[in-house]
C-alpha cells in the first residue's frame, strides 16, 4: 500500500484513483438510459448474488434521493448483464420534474459478506452517469470592477489595470 495510503492507513486522493483503475466490473448506460449493462472483467470469477449485491442511487443536485436495490444474477467472466428498464424506471420515478436539477444515476457493486480484505458492504465497483442537466444554470459570480487590458511588452505581458 506504499504511497496510496498515509502511515495512519487513511487513503491518500490517488487511492480512489487506483481503486477506480482496477475495478473488475464495467458499468455502461444505453443511450435512451433505459437499460444499465454490467460487464464483468474477471478472467476466472462469476459475479453471484452470494457474494455481491448491487445497488442504485439517484443523485439530484449532490443529494441522494433514491435507492433500489434490483436483483442482480450470476454474471458469468467475461460476460455482460443487463439490469432491467422497470428497475432503473422505479428508480427515476423520484427524479424532480425541476428543469434547473443535475441529476445522476449511481451504480455500485457490493460486497454481501465479510471477506480477509475488506467488511461486507464495501464498494466494490462504481459508476455515475449523468441522467439529465440544468437548462438554464447561472453563473456562479460576475466579475465586477475595471475594464481588465493587456498590452504587448517585448517577450512579457503585462496587465495595465490592479487586481
Amino acid at each position: 500500500m506504499n504511497g496510496i495510503l498515509f502511515a495512519d492507513r487513511t487513503p491518500k486522493p490517488q487511492y480512489y484513483e487506483v481503486k477506480k483503475v482496477y475495478q473488475n466490473v464495467g458499468f455502461s448506460l444505453s443511450e435512451d438510459k433505459k437499460t444499465l449493462t454490467l460487464f464483468n472483467k474477471n478472467y476466472y470469477t462469476d459475479l453471484s448474488p452470494e457474494k455481491y449485491s448491487l445497488r442504485l442511487s439517484l443523485l439530484v443536485n449532490g443529494v441522494e434521493t433514491a435507492v433500489s436495490f434490483p436483483e442482480l444474477k450470476t454474471i458469468a467472466p467475461r460476460s455482460r448483464a443487463t439490469i432491467e428498464a422497470k428497475d432503473l424506471q422505479t428508480l427515476l420515478a423520484s427524479k424532480p420534474s425541476d428543469a434547473q436539477a443535475e441529476v445522476f444515476i449511481k451504480a455500485e457493486l457490493r460486497l454481501n459478506q465479510d471477506m480477509p480484505w475488506a467488511k461486507a458492504g464495501f464498494v466494490l465497483a462504481e459508476e455515475q452517469f449523468l441522467y439529465a442537466t440544468p437548462s438554464n444554470k447561472e453563473a456562479i459570480a460576475l466579475a465586477k470592477g475595471d475594464e481588465l487590458s493587456v498590452k504587448e511588452k517585448q517577450a512579457d505581458w503585462s496587465h495595465a489595470s490592479e487586481w
